[in-house]
């Protein structure tokens, strides 16, 4: 009888070779490379958006006196008007006195026309006197604004101190023009006053 050699290893060398094929299939495929994020811009820091919105240096006090001298310009026609309206009570009130304290009657109108004329002179001088204060003030302030629009360099072109400089002639008019109006306003009450007390006078002589 002849013997085969060989014929069972040969299925074991078919499982040996799938098993080799299933090894190489199973190997992971290499991951794609991913490319890193693009860097992202840094906010500005919170203390540079502040001073840009609070402007260079010097320039809240710059916009506190330009608030200021505009809000006093613009209340001094008022003052002028007032100042104008006083003199006008004062003026006269002598000669008006003096024609009642002549004829009948007269002690009554004599009383009324020297108390319209103190009445206006005492009102005029405590807005002159407030007035006066307060444009000292003013002046100050937009003087030393002035000065440090002048002496900082980052103010130069700065729209506050270009608004002050503009205003300043016009403040200092108002106040020039103010002042004359209080000084003719005095100036009535001067002339006036000797012609009240010659009424009054006469009122007196004539046991009225």
């Amino acid at each position: 009888m002849i013997r085969r050699v060989g014929t069972r290893a040969t299925p074991l060398l078919a499982l040996l070779a799938l098993a080799a094929g299933c090894t190489d299939r199973a190997t992971p495929a290499q991951a794609p490379e991913v490319s890193p994020p693009a860097p992202v811009a840094a906010a500005p820091p919170q203390d540079a958006a502040i001073a840009a919105a609070l402007g260079p240096p010097g320039a809240e006090t710059v916009d506190a006196a330009l608030a200021a001298a505009q809000a006093f310009t613009a209340k001094l026609p008022q003052a002028l008007a007032a100042a104008t309206a006083a003199e006008q009570r004062i003026r006269g009130a002598g000669a008006r006195a003096l024609q009642a304290a002549r004829g009948e009657g007269g002690a009554a109108r004599v009383a009324q026309a020297r108390a319209q004329a103190e009445a206006a002179r005492n009102t005029m001088s405590a807005a002159a006197a407030s007035l006066k204060a307060e444009a000292a003030a003013q002046g100050e302030a937009v003087a030393a604004a002035m000065a440090l629009c002048q002496e900082t360099p980052e103010l130069t072109a700065y729209p506050g101190c270009i608004a002050l400089t503009a205003t300043q002639p016009s403040l200092s008019g108002a106040i020039e023009a103010l002042a004359q109006r209080q000084a003719a306003a005095e100036a009535a009450w001067l002339q006036e006053r000797p012609r009240l007390e010659e009424a009054a006078a006469l009122l007196a002589l004539s046991g009225t």
